[in-house]
């Protein structure tokens, strides 16, 4: 309460990477591997990818991860690749994926600045570096989390795309086995980006995300 988002720079890398010891890519790696990463989103999306994947929870900063993988807790390890180049780690990205392979999490790649929302001062100062496709997109996005519900506790993802006047986002929910995954992408005006994000999740639970997002809560 009292604090709001004063700019949202312009988005870096939205993907999520893979990253290998060995230098092998998501189509080599088999049911004998295990893949280690401690978001939900991305456990759904790769289980989707393979029933047969072995996943495996990892705490820790970046470099704390990076140093258990190279010490034999894993043999792969799935993170947000903006946040492996804003490191300097971006030697170690083995693929970044395609969101037609893993649909990122709302906001990702984005940094934002949060400030008072009585500081005339400091707002005015942060509305000149404010990129304002990037704000269209994560108003979209953050609208589709909001109104699923959604959180860092259940297997949500979207993306934004910005084009001309528009704005395209592309979403889903998913059972934490990956079995049940249901996508969707909606169009609007780039005027309206939360009405578009609660278009998507309306499509969504049209098509049985309430029910999905229940057992995942419920489980």
């Amino acid at each position: 309460e009292g604090l709001t988002l004063g700019a949202v720079l312009k988005r870096g890398e939205f993907r999520d990477a893979l990253v290998t010891p060995d230098g092998r890519k998501l189509h080599e790696l088999t049911k004998d591997d295990l893949i280690a990463t401690s978001s939900l989103r991305r456990r759904a999306g790769m289980l989707h990818i393979n029933p047969e994947f072995q996943l495996t929870d990892i705490r820790g900063n970046v470099n704390t991860r990076l140093r258990k993988m190279e010490n034999g807790y894993c043999s792969a390890l799935i993170m947000a690749a903006a946040g492996l180049q804003r490191l300097g780690f971006e030697k170690y990205i083995t693929e970044i994926l395609d969101v037609k392979l893993m649909i990122p999490a709302v906001g990702q790649g984005v940094i934002a600045i949060e400030v008072r929302q009585d500081d005339e001062h400091i707002g005015s100062l942060c509305g000149k570096i404010n990129d304002g496709p990037t704000e269209n997109a994560v108003q979209a996005e953050r609208a589709f989390m909001r109104y699923l519900q959604g959180g860092c506790q259940v297997p949500i993802g979207c993306y934004t795309k910005v084009y001309g006047q528009k704005i395209s986002i592309a979403g889903f929910v998913a059972s934490l086995d990956g079995k049940n995954y249901l996508e969707d992408q909606a169009e609007g005006s780039l005027t309206m980006p939360e009405e578009t994000g609660i278009l998507l999740a309306e499509k969504l639970l049209k098509s049985g995300a309430g029910k999905v997002l229940e057992s995942v809560r419920v489980g």
